[in-house]
């Protein structure tokens, strides 16, 4: 009886050895991590540029008249149309006047780069812009109205408001607008031989 005792000792040791040897672990890590990059490549280039101008302006309220550089998808070119806008807007044409006489029309160009491909963007376009020369106060002003957009990549086509970027997380887009003359100035009608300049914001952002 004393031997067989010992023998299943032995065998109870064994296994409880083998059972702790069977339990240990390691563990092993890694970092994770990641990096957030909400921005967007975006730059313009070129000018919105009406050509030069027979203008004159009338200050009686909502008479003005009007013309339309398209954002694409033809060359530029000058139109005597307005859109929703400036229609609603100059209800009358009184005195005023405007004529494309010649200069070289040009429209600027945005670019898109650096996001996710296929990305849509929301596009954002000014309402009204004032544009000014270096006259006394209260001389006439144009405005323009209506900027339209032109996607020239891809697949070309009218950007309302939202663009899709490519293959390649890019986008090219031109600008037009509507310009009218002023409707309340107190000062002096329009000078020959100024520029009339303003700027025009655009933006694009994520939806």
């Amino acid at each position: 009886m004393k031997k067989r005792n010992q023998i299943t000792q032995a065998a109870v040791l064994a296994v409880a050895t083998m059972s702790s040897v069977g339990a240990m672990a390691e563990t092993a890590s890694v970092t994770a991590s990641v990096t957030v990059d909400n921005s967007i490549d975006f730059t313009s280039s070129g000018t919105l540029n009406f050509g030069t101008l027979r203008a004159v302006a009338d200050n009686s309220a909502n008479n003005c008249s009007y013309i339309t550089l398209s954002a694409g998808p033809a060359a530029p070119a000058i139109a005597a149309t307005g859109g929703a806008a400036t229609t609603a807007f100059c209800t009358g044409a009184g005195n005023s006047a405007v004529q494309a006489i010649g200069g070289t029309l040009a429209r600027p160009s945005f670019t898109i780069a650096g996001v996710a491909a296929f990305t849509t963007l929301d596009v954002t376009l000014p309402t009204t812009v004032e544009l000014t020369a270096a006259l006394a106060p209260g001389a006439a002003s144009f405005f323009m109205r209506d900027f339209t957009a032109w996607k020239t990549s891809g697949t070309p086509g009218a950007v309302t408001t939202t663009i899709q970027v490519d293959g390649t997380g890019g986008a090219v887009f031109q600008l037009g607008a509507t310009l009218h003359t002023d409707d309340a100035f107190a000062g002096q009608n329009y000078e020959n031989n100024i520029a009339y300049t303003g700027n025009i914001d655009v933006e694009v952002a994520y939806q």
